[in-house]
């Protein structure tokens, strides 16, 4: 079996409002582990439930988040998950300062691979920002900012999305689909039209998977914050399973996954 780009991924979900939303997060962290899973790669996932007050979670959330964190490798990835609060800089009800510091207070003291945040335009500065610098106030800038600048300094590539971000789960593709399970889209740009290269996915057409100038990536050069724009080259090939391909085992722990929540 294929380990994939990484020895294990943690998921974070950052659950802060009604059941009917933090359904969407945990309904995308069970479609990102059921990938993984194909994959063979473990992929825990810690779930960081309503905010009350800041910096505030449970023993048993603190808990389980320091047992994770320290399984973490520079060859592992970290997803951050919920709903992101664009006005406000937020993700799950949170601001990067806040989820840094539980990161660290938790023990997370070294590099992993990459840390992705899937939170609705988590890459995107507010509306009063200046064109020129607009990418360095967004929500992904900050958290990149801060984890990079307070001690202990963990400085890795943060990937974000510009535009709002799902995840591709059985509940919103066709049934030949079904091999894009854990998949990340994003909204269409209305904008630009799609090019040979970006292609899309469920029922509502709307979602693009690779789509160009889409998702930006924070990185270091020796003290200088940078970003660029993440190029998916030419390189995508649409390969759809039929119905009689699919992983019926696998599709049956999801569903049994789904069915949890």
């Amino acid at each position: 079996m294929d380990s994939g780009k990484y020895d294990r991924q943690l998921i974070l979900e950052f659950l802060d409002g009604p059941p009917a939303d933090d359904r969407v997060i945990e309904k995308g962290g069970v479609a990102l582990r059921h990938k993984a899973r194909l994959r063979g790669i473990p992929s825990p996932v810690v779930k960081i439930g309503r905010v009350l007050t800041p910096l505030t979670v449970t023993p048993d959330t603190e808990y389980a988040l320091a047992l994770q964190l320290r399984d973490l490798s520079d060859q592992s990835r970290l997803y951050l998950d919920g709903h992101g609060d664009w006005p406000r800089q937020t993700l799950g009800g949170r601001p990067a300062g806040e989820i840094v510091t539980l990161l660290k207070a938790c023990g997370f003291a070294k590099p992993v691979k990459i840390i992705s945040i899937l939170g609705c335009q988590s890459a995107r500065g507010p509306l009063s920002s200046d064109v020129t610098d607009e990418a360095f106030k967004s929500f992904a800038a900050e958290f990149h900012m801060l984890l990079g600048t307070t001690e202990p300094k963990i400085r890795c590539d943060v990937y974000a999305r510009f535009f709002n971000v799902g995840v591709l789960n059985a509940g919103n593709l066709y049934s030949c689909e079904m091999s894009r399970i854990g998949q990340k889209t994003t909204a269409k740009n209305p904008d630009r039209e799609l090019d040979l290269t970006e292609h899309t996915f469920g029922v509502d057409g709307l979602s693009v998977h690779h789509q160009a100038l889409s998702k930006r990536r924070y990185y270091w050069a020796g003290s200088d914050q940078k970003w660029e724009w993440v190029s998916y080259g030419q390189t995508y090939a649409p390969v759809v399973m039929q119905p009689s391909e699919t992983d019926t085992t696998e599709l049956d722990k999801l569903w049994d996954d789904l069915d949890k929540l």
